[in-house]
């Protein structure tokens, strides 16, 4: 669980980038191009780590990452089950963390 929660500092550092600089700039379209921007690298990111959690299930022989956490075939078997749910939640937190720099217009 520590790994998964490694992969979400990088969704935490776009979300304060935004809140950093988003304020900071006058015009809309200075604004949607930061957005874009974030948004692009929110996905990028969140898609990096998704593939990274993803790696020991892929059938090339990185399976051998799961015995750095457990020599227990039962519980590698519930760990690959479980890690696409990691992959696709941690994607998902990269991009809404992105989606923080579409703050409402006052």
């Amino acid at each position: 669980m520590s790994l998964f929660y490694a992969t979400l500092a990088f969704g935490d550092a776009i979300s304060t980038t935004a809140q950093a600089y988003l304020p900071s700039l006058r015009t809309e379209t200075d604004r949607r191009r930061l957005v874009r921007r974030l948004l692009l690298l929110g996905a990028l990111t969140g898609a990096s780590t998704a593939l990274l959690i993803l790696l020991p299930m892929l059938p090339l022989g990185l399976p051998v990452l799961l015995r750095v956490f457990t020599t227990d075939a039962a519980v590698s078997r519930v760990l690959v089950r479980l890690l696409p749910f990691a992959a696709t939640c941690s994607l998902a937190f990269n991009v809404a963390s992105a989606a923080e720099a579409r703050s409402p217009q006052a």
